[in-house]
């Protein structure tokens, strides 16, 4: 039907489920369409000056019931501990500080794919999600492609603080779907867990920092399991990094793959202290080389499977691999000049000079203070801190297999 002119009644209501309309048909004056606002399930719509009526869409569903927001749907979880399964029916988008499951909810979000996102200016430390409860992130559409993606534009360039898709202080499992997160700078993670544990079964964590890190801070015990999926980080795509001496940690590796453009997996201790950090690899795919931070010692670290480029310790661990392949070909790294092998030359820590005519780099480190010393070389099998009474073999392609 097309009417020229208003549509109005002489008495009573009018309502309006459909149609176009050259104005907006909520706005009311005598006889005209005004009801149309007091009617629940429809919404307008506005292109180009031509107003359409149709039924409002939800983007999210719990059962039967469906939300206007995911932070709508996470708030109507029950807080006993029953398992939740929140549907993403849309492309949506997260707003304000982001979205809390809260301790005692058990959620389980259906990316169904669909793209989650979140967009924020804020200048402080923020998350799309932050779980202290139970929560598995998976995918049950075709294409498994849905996606929960997160960016900053105001990341710390002192990492004074963070700016993460994830911040973990619960029970996290990533089972199918993406995790993403597309800031540029500051201290940026796809998955960063201060306490409990991330379960990486499927699907895939990206950064263009790092990837997933665990952080131990304060008191907290957070544990790290890949069986499966791909993470991938611009700098690392695992972190565990110690800040304190009444955390601990743990990663454990038994699948999947992991990358990143500075180390696939990389234990940092910045207080030294070593032995509130374990880490296990039993299988898994790591794209770039292994690193461990010279405080951790080899009864913390075992390596017992998985395909590897490099593994080695900044200090003095040896004898932890038991077990894996690595590919050494054309592979050339910067090693850190020891204490002990500092002793054997006769030149200052801060002798520039010297230490350039030596072929060596000099790099300043804001943690201790004082320069730290490194040298070109090529890893070769004698390099791997392999365990004794173990079989090397030489795949002839430059790739060793322990076993």
């Amino acid at each position: 039907i097309n009417v020229a002119g208003r549509i109005g009644t002489t008495g009573g209501a009018m309502t309006v489920t459909g149609g176009s309309y050259s104005s907006d048909p909520t706005v009311t004056s005598d006889n005209s369409i005004g009801t149309l606002a007091t009617i629940e399930g429809y919404e307008i719509g506005e292109n180009n000056g031509v107003f359409s009526v149709g039924e409002k869409t939800y983007p999210v569903q719990i059962g039967e019931t469906k939300y206007e927001t995911l932070a709508d749907a996470i708030a109507a979880v029950p807080s006993d501990g029953t398992k939740t399964t929140v549907v993403v029916l849309a492309d949506c988008a997260i707003t304000g500080t982001g979205v809390t499951v809260a301790a005692g909810q058990n959620v389980v979000l259906d990316l169904n794919g669909c793209t989650v996102t979140m967009n924020t200016d804020i200048a402080a430390t923020s998350q799309a999600i932050r779980n202290n409860g139970t929560l598995e992130i998976t995918d049950t559409s075709a294409n498994a492609d849905g996606a929960l993606i997160y960016c900053s534009s105001a990341p710390s360039a002192s990492f004074g603080y963070s700016t993460t898709a994830i911040i973990n202080y619960g029970t996290l499992t990533l089972t199918a779907g993406t995790v993403k997160n597309t800031t540029v700078g500051g201290a940026s993670y796809g998955i960063d867990t201060y306490d409990g544990t991330v379960t990486v079964n499927g699907g895939k964590v990206e950064c263009n920092a790092t990837a997933i890190r665990v952080a131990m801070f304060n008191s907290g015990a957070p544990v790290l399991t890949v069986n499966g999926g791909t993470i991938v980080g611009g700098g690392y795509g695992v972190q565990l990094f110690e800040c304190s001496k009444n955390a601990s940690g743990a990663v454990t590796v038994n699948g999947g793959s992991v990358d990143g453009a500075t180390l696939a997996f990389y234990a940092y201790s910045a207080n030294n202290y070593g032995d509130k950090m374990n880490v296990t690899v039993t299988g898994g795919t790591f794209g770039n080389d292994v690193g461990f931070t010279g405080a951790m010692t080899a009864d913390h670290i075992t390596v017992s499977g998985g395909n590897f480029k490099n593994i080695y310790s900044y200090g003095d661990a040896d004898g932890f691999v038991t077990g894996g392949t690595f590919d050494l070909s054309g592979n050339a790294y910067w090693g850190y000049l020891t204490a002990d092998q500092f002793a054997d030359y006769d030149a200052p820590w801060n002798d520039m000079a010297y230490w350039t005519e030596q072929g060596y780099i000099l790099e300043w480190s804001d943690v201790y203070q004082d320069y730290e010393i490194y040298y070109p070389a090529i890893w070769d099998a004698e390099t791997l801190p392999l365990a004794e009474g173990f079989v090397l073999t030489d795949n002839g392609d430059g790739t060793y297999t322990y076993w």
